[in-house]
């Protein structure tokens, strides 16, 4: 019997560039949707979790590199 998959949702922060958003979407399996309200990734929650977790490490490697400036 074959588990179902629960589609869930993350939205992102307008803040976040572009190049982290199209890197997680290329590493992991989600998908990047736009609503009225900015963008969000979708997939099942593994994925979702493994692509914030790309995310969040991203973000502080960049800011890493601006504190070492």
């Amino acid at each position: 019997m074959e588990e179902e998959i629960i589609p869930h949702e993350m939205k992102i922060p307008l803040v976040i560039q572009e190049d982290i958003v199209k890197a997680a979407i290329a590493y992991y399996d989600v998908k990047v949707e736009r609503t009225d309200f900015g963008c969000k990734l979708t997939g099942d929650k593994k994925e979702l979790t493994k692509a914030k977790e790309f995310i969040v490490d991203s973000i502080n490697k960049k800011l890493e590199d601006f504190e070492k400036q």
